[in-house]
């Protein structure tokens, strides 16, 4: 059971790397940060957990194809103590097999977990490279030094750094576990736990479907339009599945099929088809005006609130219908692709020496939309408003686009 559990192990990781080797090795940068900390002297099945990985990483890296761009990172392998041990051994690049194998040989733990700052190591090589990436941690524990890894690794691909993050576990803890699997999460991977041989069976399994499925697929892209300040999920055909997200006009790699894409909270469902690109159009709007009230958008049945923020700031949004509410006041407004739409609040005050407070009412003089105290303005959309004070009615109150209207 002790040979059965290592052969298990090595076969997962090796068919891992030869399955992502075949699947577009011209487009596809493999980073492999792996454990060089103290720990990975711990065994599993009487083998030392840094020698079993040695052994997997020299088969796997003389499998990959030469034209293969991969690199190596380790942690905790020079010194004790110090969350600083971190190298980068092998920058990415093509025809790097002879230095990944002399440097995989090299490594002898000693030190610290410090995953959090090499994940941030690992990204300044990505930012190098404009083809899709994978990282592939594989660590006996968690982050022992400073920072949150999962947290890191999430905000760092809301800021559109593309990359996909697997984890791989070694005989790990519960809360271990926790923190290693929100990082695969987080880098829109998958965790891999590898405790025993029935378990190492079952991920062996699961990984070699999936991967062979998507070496099978020809992908189709993705993209909304927009900005490029805000982002967009990507989630299953049921909205329940997040899969992917990016930031407006960066594209996302997908297999064919139907998905549910979210926008500012606006759900389109969409279909990408093999070898093409689906494009969805998004506009933005503008509510001009003195900078202080708040707008907000709801959805085209004005039921749900989408967004808000203040007047002279925008709103991105996918094109469609929708409402627009400032001050109590709903207008509909149509968001057109590529474009801004623009609406200019006018105001209301009242001017007088006193401490009195004011309302605004909509034109039929019912619904009480808005109410301060003299002397300041009530921003409003263009149109016809009754304003109250002290008992005493303002009557056929018309505003016009950026104006004030100063009632006394």
């Amino acid at each position: 059971m002790l040979k059965s559990s290592k052969l298990f192990f090595l076969l997962f990781i090796v068919e891992i790397i030869l399955l992502i080797s075949q699947a577009g090795a011209a487009d596809l940068s493999i980073l492999f940060i792996l454990d060089g900390s103290g720990s990975m002297w711990g065994r599993i099945d009487d083998t030392a957990k840094i020698v079993l990985a040695k052994e997997t990483m020299t088969t796997l890296i003389r499998e990959i194809p030469e034209n293969a761009p991969v690199g190596l990172i380790s942690y905790g392998h020079r010194k004790k103590g110090d969350c600083e041990d971190i190298e980068l051994m092998v920058p990415i690049g093509r025809g790097t097999q002879t230095a990944m194998l002399k440097q995989v040989q090299s490594i002898n733990p000693r030190g610290k977990t410090p995953i959090h700052r090499s994940i941030k190591k690992a990204v300044t090589q990505l930012e190098k490279i404009e083809n899709e990436a994978m990282i592939v941690l594989v660590s006996d524990g968690q982050e022992t030094c400073d920072g949150d890894p999962c947290q890191l690794v999430e905000s760092l691909r809301k800021k559109g750094i593309r990359f996909k993050m697997h984890v791989i576990g070694f005989d790990v803890t519960e809360a271990e576990t926790v923190q290693l699997a929100c990082i695969a999460q987080a880098g829109g991977g998958k965790y891999y736990s590898a405790d025993d041989a029935a378990q190492l069976q079952e991920a062996f399994g699961e990984v070699k479907e999936e991967i062979i499925q998507t070496i099978k697929t020809e992908f189709g892209t993705l993209k909304v339009l927009g900005t490029g300040r805000d982002l967009y999920d990507v989630y299953d055909a049921d909205g329940q599945v997040k899969l992917d997200y990016a930031r407006t006009n960066q594209a996302i790699r997908l297999a064919p099929g139907t998905y549910q894409v979210s926008l500012q909270q606006v759900w389109l469902p969409v279909e990408v088809k093999a070898g093409e690109e689906t494009v969805i159009g998004s506009g933005r709007i503008r509510v001009t005006g003195l900078g202080k009230a708040l707008y907000a958008i709801y959805d085209h049945t004005g039921k749900r609130k989408i967004d808000f923020t203040r007047t002279n700031n925008e709103i991105e949004l996918m094109a469609g219908t929708y409402f627009l509410e400032l001050n109590g006041l709903r207008r509909s407004v149509t968001i057109e692709t590529g474009a801004e739409t623009e609406i200019n609040a006018g105001s209301i005050t009242v001017s007088e020496d006193s401490n009195a407070l004011f309302a605004v009412y909509d034109a039929e003089g019912i619904k009480k939309l808005e109410f301060t105290r003299v002397n300041k303005p009530i921003e409003v959309l263009p149109g016809s408003y009754q304003v109250n004070i002290d008992d005493r009615w303002f009557r056929d109150v018309t505003v016009s686009p950026g104006e004030t209207v100063e009632l006394k």
